[in-house]
């Protein structure tokens, strides 16, 4: 059990289980309007309170010093439980503003799951770190999909039991890691959060490009895993939904993970800023594409979508990596809540945006609004590229 893969196993294994929770509102989002009698703009609020949820838990967890101070298997298991009742509980709910108490709250305690997998991976990888980080990567994608999995198979499925079978899972998988998974002794661990280390963030340039690039990977990544499964199935129009939801859950779940591995392997080879922009560059030229695609041969969608969902995603594992390797020791820890707070503060925008525009422009064009966030990305990454040539 000591071997240090079969731990990777425990810990990617238990948080696809654990994030399950994040989409399981998202997924089941028709049934949750039609039951409630919730507008368009009601629904992506739904959405969006868990990235606000997770962003917020990210800052007080930071702030707290939690991940340093306590036993990040315990903070794993106490968030995971957390987040299958409070994912669970919306199944009583009957109100949309309890609705987004509880999907705020699911969405805090997650940011005890995917930053302290992170932070238990990286104690048992000293070596090969962007090869099991990139793994770990591929398990968020995995479980994330899964709801869209779910209702793949069963599309008369009620909105309850995929509600409550994500819930399960997620209580499973903390009390799983707990019991399974081997205390590994801690390293020197890197710097708290702190407000007076910003402006340090803010003037090296090096770190700052890395944080452009992640914010503007970001804006492409959320909309695109939230939008894809509605505008497959605006697509699909003589296909049962059920084809739509697995068409999704291949694309971003398996060809994500699958894309998240290669990510790591291929960002050790060949560099990682250098990967970050073919990366970007193929995800942006799919988010531009797809829309050409829209209600014409579905296999073409499908293929376009699968390509997408690779490489969204494969190298978001390196922009905090970026941040470590240039961030000084002293406010590393403040740099990388940073890159992720404003990360996922953003994300709640390009889903907004989405939902508005698409009653306006369509479908066909609506991914234009985040494509911009990748060929963004690239101009980023090109200039920290630049630096990194010239010192």
């Amino acid at each position: 059990m000591h071997n240090r893969w079969v731990a990777l196993t425990v810990i990617v294994v238990a948080q696809l289980c654990a994030l399950s929770v994040w989409f399981s509102a998202s997924a089941v989002l028709p049934s949750l309007q039609e039951e409630w009698g919730l507008s368009v703009d009601q629904g992506w609020v739904v959405t969006v309170s868990v990235q606000l949820g997770f962003a917020c838990g990210a800052i007080v967890s930071a702030l707290l010093g939690f991940a340093d101070r306590y036993n990040p298997k315990r903070i794993f298991m106490v968030a995971s439980l957390a987040a299958g009742v409070f994912n669970g509980l919306l199944i009583f709910s009957s109100t949309l503003e309890l609705a987004l108490v509880l999907r705020f709250l699911t969405g805090f305690v997650l940011a005890g799951v995917y930053p302290i997998a992170i932070k238990l991976v990286s104690l048992w990888f000293q070596s090969f770190r962007s090869i099991s980080i990139g793994i770990l990567i591929a398990g968020l994608t995995l479980g994330s999909a899964l709801p869209y999995l779910l209702l793949g198979f069963q599309t008369n499925l009620l909105w309850q039991t995929t509600i409550l079978i994500s819930s399960v899972l997620a209580i499973i998988a903390g009390l799983a890691l707990f019991v399974l998974l081997p205390t590994k002794e801690a390293q020197a661990s890197s710097s708290k959060f702190s407000f007076r280390n910003i402006h340090y963030v803010v003037r090296n340039r090096k770190v700052m490009y890395a944080n452009y690039g992640y914010w503007f990977h970001m804006w492409e990544l959320y909309a695109m895993w939230t939008w894809l499964p509605f505008f497959l199935m605006a697509s699909f129009t003589n296909s049962d939904s059920s084809y739509s939801y697995l068409i999704a859950f291949v694309a971003i779940g398996v060809f994500g993970g699958v894309g998240s591995f290669l990510g790591g392997v291929w960002a050790e080879r060949m560099g990682k800023v250098r990967f970050t922009i073919i990366a970007m560059t193929t995800s942006g030229i799919c988010a531009i594409l797809i829309g050409l695609t829209f209600q014409q041969h579905p296999f073409l969608t499908a293929f376009v979508a699968i390509i997408w969902g690779a490489s969204i995603i494969a190298d978001s594992g390196q922009f905090s990596a970026l941040v470590s390797d240039y961030a000084s020791p002293e406010y590393v820890g403040t740099a990388l809540t940073m890159q992720l707070g404003v990360g996922f503060l953003l994300t709640a925008v390009s889903i907004y945006l989405v939902s508005v525009f698409v009653p306006v422009i369509g479908w066909g064009a609506v991914f234009l609004i985040i494509s911009i966030g990748p060929l963004l990305g690239v101009f980023a990454m090109l200039r920290l590229e630049k630096m990194i040539q010239s010192t």
